[in-house]
């Protein structure tokens, strides 16, 4: 006799269903003992139950079993065929939810270059007009996945990869035309900004500026809003607006690319090397002080561990903040390491 086995279901007929599957064969072999009916309770939820039997091969007469060998082959291998099909469905489903997934990755990265392509063709129209030479599509690729930072305060820093999806032939002469016109502005003096004409440096950085963040605002370049100060080293340029989220960018991307153009182009009709910082919303003043707080919270876990810590990948600048901030602690010290865009911080006990 075999052994009986409770079965559930919303309904009876559903239960019984269910017991014929997992015994593979029709109602007609099963004995089936009825423990509890189901109940749909109170608007279907509360107080509702299923179904519930119990259910067995049913004993065949003296003169059938002659047969059983062969139906319990038989239904083995039917539940063999069973598993395989099952198990065929689910990595089915499981291909099929990969491939979903890969089409949506693909379909963000689309929409990400489109996105990148139509600001570069919002950007190129005013740097057209911005009364400078304009910049090639090489040097508009270039500004926007570079780190700004990083290519003004250390020339090593200079973008070393390209999208993967670009072909070798494309990096490379991507490459050749950035190196030309990194060659034609780093053969340009680097003028003390004091000793330049400050009027003229201002308005020129007000002009080229206002017409870059404009299309980002979607507003006319005469009515941006912004502020030049210049330093002793670099010139800071405060974008006001209502809404700077647009301007900054994710990380700050969309502010980098605009700083970036910015100081190419401003070299450019200067005819001096000018350094340059764009920022909007105080921006940079929030990004350094999360930085300072990051130093000081690395030099802790130093001291307290003597483990060694390293930052993310950082541009630059953002290093120099880091360095900045640890270089009078007396029991750590800092250093650079890393190639290009992968150049981060590593803090470590000083030693005597």
């Amino acid at each position: 006799m075999s052994e009986s086995k409770e079965f559930l279901g919303k309904t009876l007929d559903a239960a019984i269903a269910e017991a014929c599957s997992y015994y593979d064969v029709p109602r007609e072999k099963l004995e089936i003992e009825i423990i509890e009916d189901a109940k749909t309770g109170i608007f279907g939820i509360v107080g509702a139950r299923k179904a519930k039997i119990r259910a067995r091969l049913a004993t065949l007469p003296d003169f059938m079993q002659g047969s059983s060998a062969q139906e319990k082959s038989e239904r083995q291998e039917g539940r063999r065929r069973g598993r395989n099909e099952r198990r065929r469905e689910k990595t089915d489903a499981s291909d099929a939810q990969k491939e979903e997934q890969k089409e949506r990755k693909e379909k963000r990265q689309d929409a990400e270059r489109e996105n990148q392509e139509e600001k570069s063709e919002r950007v190129l129209p005013a740097i057209r007009t911005a009364g400078v030479p304009a910049l090639t599509q090489a040097d508009t690729d270039a500004g926007v996945e570079a780190d700004a930072q990083d290519k003004a305060e250390d020339a090593e820093d200079a973008p070393r990869s390209r999208r993967s999806r670009q072909s070798r032939g494309a990096r490379k002469e991507s490459a050749q035309k950035s190196e030309e016109n990194d060659g034609l502005e780093s053969s340009l003096p680097r003028v003390p900004l004091a000793e330049l004409d400050q009027e003229r440096l201002t308005e020129v950085t007000k002009n080229i500026v206002s017409r870059l963040v404009a299309p980002i605002l979607d507003m006319a370049p005469e009515n941006v809003d912004l502020s030049v100060d210049i330093g002793e080293d670099r010139v800071q340029i405060s974008v006001k607006s209502e809404d700077t989220g647009l301007l900054i960018g994710r990380d700050g991307q969309n502010l980098a690319a605009v700083q970036y153009l910015a100081s190419r182009m401003i070299t450019r009709a200067i005819g001096s090397q000018v350094r340059l910082q764009v920022d909007a919303g105080d921006y940079h003043v929030r990004q350094d002080s999360r930085l300072q707080e990051l130093a000081l919270a690395l030099a802790e876990k130093v001291k307290a561990t003597g483990k060694v810590q390293t930052t993310r990948p950082l541009s630059a600048y953002q290093r120099r903040v880091i360095h900045l901030a640890l270089q009078d602690d007396p029991d750590v010290q800092t250093r650079s390491s890393g190639e290009g865009a992968l150049k981060h911080v590593v803090i470590l006990r000083r030693k005597d």
